[in-house]
């Protein structure tokens, strides 16, 4: 497990409801993916292997299209071979340099 993505959709157009319901469908589905993940405002935090994560956006990304006629997509990635556990480990450095812990 070397990658840790940032995945964000936004729904730019949508048939009923809010974005938020279209949003909350695709965060239930990286819940049951199994992977370590972590919600934020601006997305969502997903590690793992590249091609179980590559997986797991395809049927995010199919969520969506039944809901929306057109969203936009932003997918950033860090590879360090042999990295696990970067989601809290990469913040615990952080707030070890600080001296006290940060919200998230």
């Amino acid at each position: 497990m070397a990658y840790t993505v940032n995945y964000s959709v936004i729904p730019l157009t949508h048939s009923g409801g809010h974005v938020g319901d279209v949003v909350a469908q695709v965060v239930e589905r990286v819940e049951k993916s199994g992977l370590e993940y972590r919600l934020t405002a601006m997305g969502t935090q997903i590690e793992g292997d590249l091609d179980q994560i590559f997986d797991l956006i395809k049927e995010c990304e199919r969520l969506v299209e039944k809901d929306s006629e057109r969203f936009y997509t932003v997918l950033t990635m860090d590879y360090q071979e042999g990295e696990k556990g970067a989601l809290t480990d990469k913040v615990r450095s952080v707030e070890n340099r600080l001296g006290h812990e940060v919200k998230h």
